[in-house]
């Protein structure tokens, strides 16, 4: 937090920055100098908020989640789940150099499954997300809930389900290929969350998980191995609204020969 207040103050003095090459503006400098912008919305804590926001919704959620199924795919008990990923990117991609644009890795069904999967066990955000139906009165389970009432929900009350995910603490990519039961598990799998506020990255997230598994599991999948990693060291266990790990642990480490 500290890092990311003296990095807002030297960009809070600094005169506007010059546009990347592609002319698209970096974000938080064009915060600070948009004038058209209210003076609060400019303010020190709003840029820290701001700043906290994207950290945390576009970096913390799918590292999380790439971290998620590194763990499960490198763990000895999933080695036929880490063969059948490795035989279906051979075949898709011939040359490791040259990895295919991730709408062409969408079409890989294995590793469709391997992301699916991730997310369901990784979450996405941990926090409860507060939901209010203004419009009418609604009924649960003998329970009215006034119109106007807030209700919140995680994402673990819905992915560790065991009637819509059997043995939900396990790592089976196999589930999402199953034609059985498919438009349940597609309708309560909800990383994103889901309606008019559905995360607005779920595109940039997504790419960011084919093409980062696509080419670290193509080039190096053979080679790596979890080192001194425990699956407590990974696996949800405190709500910062986004999951982390028990503490003291060391997270997910790798080695490569």
């Amino acid at each position: 937090m500290q890092e990311v207040d003296t990095h807002l103050s030297t960009l809070s003095t600094a005169p506007p920055s010059p546009t990347l090459s592609n002319s698209t503006p970096s974000i938080i400098p064009s915060y600070i100098h948009n004038t058209s912008l209210p003076a609060s919305s400019r303010s020190g804590l709003s840029l820290h908020d701001t700043t906290i926001m994207l950290l945390a919704a576009g970096f913390e959620t799918t590292g999380f989640t790439l971290t998620t199924a590194t763990y499960h795919l490198l763990s000895p008990s999933s080695n036929p789940h880490l063969q059948q990923l490795l035989h279906e990117l051979h075949t898709a991609i011939p040359n490791p150099a040259s990895i295919p644009a991730w709408h062409q890795l969408e079409k890989l069904p294995y590793l469709s499954a391997v992301i699916q999967e991730s997310l369901r066990l990784s979450l996405g955000a941990s926090a409860r997300l507060p939901r209010c139906n203004s419009k009418e009165d609604m009924w649960y389970k003998g329970w009215e809930i006034p119109r106007g009432t807030v209700v919140g929900m995680t994402h673990a009350d819905l992915h560790h389900d065991p009637t819509i995910f059997p043995n939900p603490k396990r790592f089976d990519p196999g589930r999402w290929l199953q034609v059985e039961g498919s438009a349940a598990r597609q309708r309560y799998l909800v990383p994103f969350s889901r309606g008019s506020r559905r995360c607005m990255g779920i595109h940039l997230a997504h790419a960011e998980l084919y093409l980062t598994l696509a080419t670290v599991f193509r080039r190096y999948g053979e080679a790596m191995m979890l080192w001194e990693t425990e699956r407590k060291d990974i696996e949800p266990a405190r709500d910062f609204f986004v999951p982390a790990p028990e503490p003291g642990g060391n997270g997910l480490r790798v080695t490569v020969n």
